[in-house]
C-alpha cells in the first residue's frame, strides 16, 4: 500500500544531486550503486528509460583527482538483496569478464565504499527466502517447509512463513550483510577503500562477545584501507564499549580507523526524534570522559573520515585534488557560487591543519 509513495531512482538521484547543491560542500553525498541495476557489460548502452546499462556507468559522476562528480563515492546496501561477492553479479568483482570490475576499479582509483554493516535498517521483503534461492531451488510454495497463512492472500514473502525461519535469516545476515561476507572481497582487492557502517549497529552493545565487532575490528587491522564508523547509535547503549576500545592497547589501531557517522536525519527516525546537535552532544561527551578524548575526537570527525573520503589527494601532475574536482562538478550544476566559494576557502584553511596532523601521526610511528 505504500507503493505509490516511493520515489522513483531517477528522481531520488536528481533530488540527491538538489541537495548537494543548495549546500555546495557542506553536504557531500554518496552514490547508491545497486549492482543488480548495473550488471551488464561495458559494451551495452546506458537504458535511459529504464535507468539501468553497463556495470561502470555511474563512475562518470564520481570525483577522484583526476574526474569532476558531485559525489566522493559509493554508498552500497547489501540488506536489499546483493552479497558482497555476489556469483549472480559477476561485473561487481571478476576482472576475467573485460580486465575490470566495479571493486577493481574502485581500488585502483582510491574511491570510497559505505557500506551497511549492521543486522539491521531496512532489508529486502524476500530475505526468508534467500537460503532456499541460494541453494538453488526456486520451487518456493511445494516444499514441506513453507506454510501459507492465508489461503485467500497471494503467497508472496509477506504471508508465506518458515518453519525454519530463523535459520533462513540468519543464512541472509551472515551471507549478505556480516563483515566475514566482504572478507572474500578484500581478499581479491587488498586496497579496496571500506568503510564498514555503523561497527555493527545494535551488535555493538554486545561489544568483543559479537562476531560483528570482532570481525570488523580483525579487517581494519588486516587491510590498509579498511574503516568502520559509528552512526545511528544510542550512545547510553554503547559507549561503554566504545570507551573501552578507544583506550585499549590490544584494539589502538582503531583509533585511525574509526570515522564519527551523523546517518543524518535517520536519528530522527531510529533515535526517538534525536537531533543532529543533540546525537553529536551525545558523542561529544562520551570521548570527553577517556584519556586523549580530544584528540581522538579530531581523529574521528576529521582526520580519519577525510582520509577515508581522500579530499586532499591530488593528481601529481596537475595538483588538482578531489576537493577540487567536486567543487568544479558544482559549478557546473550551477550551485550558489558565493556559498561554494566560501566553503571552498573553508577546506583550503583547513588543509593546512590536516597535514600537520597527518604529519605529527607519521612521525610518530615512524613513517
Amino acid at each position: 500500500e505504500n507503493q505509490l509513495t516511493f520515489a522513483m531512482w531517477r528522481k531520488q538521484l536528481r533530488e540527491t544531486i538538489e541537495a548537494a547543491k543548495v549546500n555546495p560542500l557542506k553536504i557531500l553525498p554518496m552514490y547508491f550503486y545497486a549492482p543488480q541495476r548495473w550488471n551488464k557489460s561495458k559494451k551495452m548502452t546506458f537504458d535511459d528509460k529504464k535507468f539501468t546499462g553497463p556495470w561502470d556507468y555511474p563512475f562518470s559522476q564520481i570525483a577522484t583527482v583526476k574526474n569532476q562528480g558531485v559525489f566522493p563515492g559509493f554508498k552500497m546496501y547489501n540488506p536489499l538483496g546483493s552479497q558482497p561477492l555476489d556469483p549472480r553479479l559477476p561485473y561487481l568483482h571478476d576482472k576475467a569478464l573485460e580486465g575490470d570490475c566495479f571493486y577493481a576499479r574502485c581500488e585502483r582509483e582510491g574511491i570510497p565504499i559505505m557500506a551497511h554493516c549492521s543486522p539491521g535498517g531496512m532489508t529486502t521483503h524476500e530475505l526468508k527466502f534467500f537460503m532456499e534461492h541460494d541453494s538453488g531451488s526456486s520451487n518456493y510454495q511445494n516444499q514441506p517447509h513453507y506454510s501459507v497463512q492465508n489461503s485467500n492472500a497471494p503467497a508472496d514473502a509477506t504471508t508465506v512463513s518458515l518453519d525454519n525461519e530463523e535459520m533462513a535469516i540468519r543464512h541472509f545476515y551472515d551471507n549478505y550483510v556480516h563483515p566475514k561476507a566482504w572478507r572474500k572481497v578484500l581478499e581479491k582487492y587488498p586496497k579496496l577503500k571500506l568503510c564498514l557502517a555503523h561497527f555493527g549497529g545494535d551488535e555493538f552493545k554486545k561489544g568483543l562477545k559479537s562476531s560483528w565487532v570482532t570481525e570488523i575490528l580483525a579487517l581494519t587491522e588486516e587491510y590498509v584501507n579498511v574503516y568502520t564508523d559509528f552512526s545511528c547509535w544510542d550512545m547510553d547503549d554503547c559507549k561503554e564499549h566504545l570507551q573501552e576500545l578507544l583506550t585499549s592497547v590490544r584494539y589502538s589501531c582503531i583509533r585511525e580507523k574509526l570515522l564519527f557517522g551523523t546517518d543524518w536525519y535517520m536519528t530522527l527516525v531510529a533515535l526517538g526524534g534525536k537531533g543532529y546537535k543533540s546525537f553529536c552532544e551525545d558523542a561529544w561527551e562520551a570521548f570527553m570522559e577517556i584519556p586523549d578524548g580530544e584528540k581522538l575526537w579530531v581523529n574521528c570527525t576529521f582526520l580519519n573520515p577525510f582520509t577515508f573520503y581522500g579530499f586532499y589527494e591530488k593528481d601529481q601532475q596537475t595538483s588538482v585534488s578531489k576537493l577540487d574536482n567536486i567543487a568544479d562538478a558544482l559549478q557546473i550544476e550551477e550551485c550558489d557560487e558565493v556559498t561554494l566559494q566560501q566553503n571552498r576557502a573553508f577546506f583550503k584553511r583547513l588543509e593546512k591543519e590536516y597535514n600537520k596532523l597527518i604529519g605529527e601521526r607519521k612521525k610518530a610511528k615512524g613513517v
